[in-house]
C-alpha cells in the first residue's frame, strides 16, 4: 500500500503472521527500495528464529 509522507509517497509492505508476538518496522533512507537485501535479511531473522524455537 502506498501513504503521504512529507517528502512525498511511500511504499508500506505488511506481514502479518497468524502467531506474531511483537512488531518490527523497518525504514529505508534514500536511493533504498523494500526490496534492498539489508532489509529483507532483517525481515526474515525473526521468522528464522521462530521456527529455530518451536
Amino acid at each position: 500500500m502506498q501513504t503521504s509522507t512529507a517528502h512525498g509517497p511511500a511504499e508500506v509492505t505488511l506481514d502479518e503472521p497468524a502467531d506474531r508476538a511483537f512488531l518490527l518496522v523497518l525504514t529505508h533512507g534514500s536511493n533504498g527500495g523494500v526490496d534492498a537485501p539489508d532489509l529483507l535479511g532483517l525481515g526474515a531473522a525473526p521468522r528464522r528464529a521462530a521456527r529455530s524455537r518451536g
